[in-house]
């Protein structure tokens, strides 16, 4: 785990684009119907993630119904909500509207999450990854974490991190971080946050969309 409070990092601004994002995704909070907040959020964090790598001109497979069985690669099985693809980058030229794709069709399996919510996290993202990195050897992984309490005295212990998913093409990114627990999803408290210098700008973000465009 990196330790972020070595670096001198800047506090998130109304400018950076993951505040602008995570604005966004507040937004999308109120717009879910499932039953749990939590289910709620995390749909909202796909959906907010993906409509921004888009943005950035990302070949994204573009499903839009957040169901266990809709997009997924050929050969993989879902059997859990834990187990669905979050998110496909594609290669280039490939149809972005199918629901299943061939694993040669591509080229990074994104897992998009709002924070670490429990220690049995990062061992479901290795279990998946691992079933499909099985598919081809030439897939790519990437986890996004939206936020992370990784600035307190004692960083979350749950924090996704590349040494706890252990998969050989898998890198991992944390957008903002912060010292306490903040239910960002809700707009009230992302704006009091901000204005208050409790949000903090990792500048993995960046790092991120680089990382899918080689």
């Amino acid at each position: 785990m990196k330790d972020y409070k070595s670096l001198n990092l800047p506090l998130l601004t109304e400018q950076d684009e993951e505040y602008r994002m995570l604005s966004d995704i507040a937004d999308l909070y109120l717009k879910q119907n499932a039953k749990t907040e939590r289910k709620r959020s995390g749909d909202a964090a796909e959906i907010g993630v993906r409509d921004y790598l888009v943005k950035h001109n990302l070949n994204m497979a573009l499903d839009k119904e957040l169901t266990p069985k809709e997009l997924t690669i050929k050969g993989y099985e879902a059997r859990t909500e834990a187990d669905r693809i979050d998110a496909l980058l594609l290669k280039e030229g490939t149809n972005q509207h199918k629901l299943v794709y061939d694993p040669e069709e591509v080229d990074t399996v994104i897992e998009i999450k709002k924070t670490a919510a429990s220690d049995t996290v990062s061992d479901n993202i290795h279990r998946k990854f691992e079933a499909i990195e099985a598919l081809s050897p030439n897939l790519r992984f990437a986890v996004i974490v939206l936020s992370e309490r990784l600035l307190s005295p004692t960083p979350y212990k749950n924090a996704i991190c590349e040494q706890k998913v252990n998969i050989k093409k898998c890198k991992v990114f944390t957008c903002v971080l912060r010292r306490k627990y903040l239910g960002l999803h809700h707009k009230a408290v992302l704006v009091q946050a901000q204005k208050e210098g409790q949000l903090w700008k990792s500048n993995e973000w960046e790092d991120f969309i680089a990382y899918l465009k080689r």
